[in-house]
């Protein structure tokens, strides 16, 4: 994920409740990057490569994540950048939004949405 790309998560996405960073990172690695991003302190929680068994593309981190907020499926979306994270989230039973440059790769076609601005309105309608 570009600088271009890491503004842009944080400016549409501030303000918003309920965040949780799912990542096949390791967590010290993870709180760099997205401290680096502006995004560490609206993470309710983060799940690492540390908290789980089986990584994505599995659904294991999503599930871990629902159960240690005590949300379902329906209470979350999926931003995704990686064919295998939308194939676990999708899994895992969530909305899941592929947040790419080029809306038009075919890897990304499991994703419900594909967008390359998370402003966008298919996105942001979900939070009205």
């Amino acid at each position: 994920m570009n600088r271009e790309m890491q503004h842009s998560l944080a400016e549409d996405f501030i303000g918003h409740t309920g965040h949780a960073v799912v990542t096949s990172s390791y967590k010290d690695i993870a709180m760099t990057y997205l401290e680096n991003a502006g995004l560490l302190n609206i993470c309710e929680y983060i799940t690492s490569l540390e908290s789980i068994n089986f990584p994505k593309p599995n659904p294991e981190p999503y599930l871990f994540t629902m159960e240690k907020l005590q949300i379902t499926n329906r209470d979350c979306i999926a931003v995704e950048d990686s064919p295998s994270g939308i194939r676990s989230a999708r899994s895992a039973g969530l909305f899941t939004v592929a947040w790419v440059k080029d809306v038009n790769d075919t890897k990304y076609e499991d994703a419900n949405i594909i967008l390359s601005k998370l402003s966008s309105p298919q996105i942001t309608s979900f939070f009205l």
